[in-house]
């Protein structure tokens, strides 16, 4: 796996989460 794709699915995965975190607080 190309480590472009891991970083994009981190940060991906990061800002779902922060939305998430967002949305559920709000």
């Amino acid at each position: 796996m190309p480590r472009r794709y891991a970083l994009e699915t981190k940060l991906r995965v990061l800002e779902v989460a922060k939305g998430r975190c967002v949305g559920g607080d709000r």
